[in-house]
């Protein structure tokens, strides 16, 4: 698994600009600051994952510890309706 993520270029964001539903997945659009116009943003790169996702990619994001995860508390969130 480790040799496929060294295959792919890292890609430096500094803001999550957008998230839109589409069915029952989310795109995630992130930006970076434009160096030739201040102010103005680029887009850097676009995700799109299922939205059932998205609660575990939060707690993924605090650092929570994957083997201590509830999966009732996963479960509770509320979902969104498409």
């Amino acid at each position: 698994m480790n040799a496929l993520l060294d295959q792919t270029t890292d890609i430096f964001c500094e803001k999550l600009a957008r998230l839109d539903a589409i069915g029952p997945n989310r795109r995630l659009i992130f930006t970076v600051s434009s160096v030739d116009e201040p102010g103005c943003h680029l887009v850097a790169a676009k995700l799109i994952l299922p939205a059932d996702f998205m609660v575990t990619l939060a707690y993924m994001a605090v650092s929570a510890d994957r083997m201590t995860m509830s999966p009732e508390l996963i479960e509770a969130e509320p979902r969104m309706l498409n």
